[in-house]
């Protein structure tokens, strides 16, 4: 009992309790979805949107060129704007390079033996890079500030608004999932920019 308290009453107690928390709300929020998207796709659709992640996770490797981990251990809050400024560059380079790519791998998709609804969702890979991209790049802003509320609130929002609207646009089969995912990851980026625009450098928010 006087362990926890003492883990209560320290800061870096109190922030580790505030993530976990989020991520606990997050990790049910999904669940509590799962019980309904498991009913509402089929195993072929869960494979297009497996498929689309893994492509998704090896180009965000060098979305950002890794200087996104800078943003956390500079000494200095100009060096830090200075390093998300080049981490938008960088991905909007990305963005528009992953999006020809994946238009053409649909365009031709017939040609180079591309199972087409497969293929279907690569235009829109260089667009979810960006959206993943900006938003861990942020995350990376509030966790130099130790902003763990914000990133706590982030986790919550993005799990409602990905299995929320994965669900309500169920009819449209797959694309459910890709619809949830990027106003998940809008939806979360509009909110670190609602926060970055009252952020207080010297204390967390």
């Amino acid at each position: 009992m006087s362990f926890l308290l003492s883990i209560k009453n320290s800061l870096f107690g109190r922030q580790v309790l505030l993530l976990v928390t989020g991520a606990g709300l997050a990790q049910v929020i999904s669940f509590i979805a799962t019980l309904a998207t498991s009913r509402l796709f089929d195993p072929n659709q869960f494979g297009i949107l497996a498929f689309f992640n893994s492509i998704i996770s090896i180009l965000s490797v060098f979305a950002t060129g890794k200087y996104d981990l800078g943003i956390v251990v500079v000494k200095n809050d100009e060096d830090v704007h200075k390093l998300i400024r080049l981490c938008i560059r960088i991905l909007f380079i990305f963005l528009i390079a992953f999006s020809l790519i994946g238009f053409f791998i649909w365009f031709f998709s017939s040609h180079l033996n591309f199972k087409k609804n497969y293929a279907d969702w690569l235009p829109f890979a260089g667009l979810a890079v960006f959206l993943l991209g900006y938003v861990h790049v942020l995350y990376m802003f509030y966790t130099r500030y130790k902003a763990f509320k914000v990133l706590t609130y982030g986790r919550i929002i993005e799990a409602f608004v990905l299995n929320s609207f994965t669900i309500i646009f169920w009819f449209t089969g797959a694309w459910a999932m890709l619809i949830g995912m990027l106003l998940a990851q809008i939806a979360v980026l509009l909110f670190y920019f609602k926060k970055f625009k009252k952020f207080n450098f010297n204390h967390s928010n």
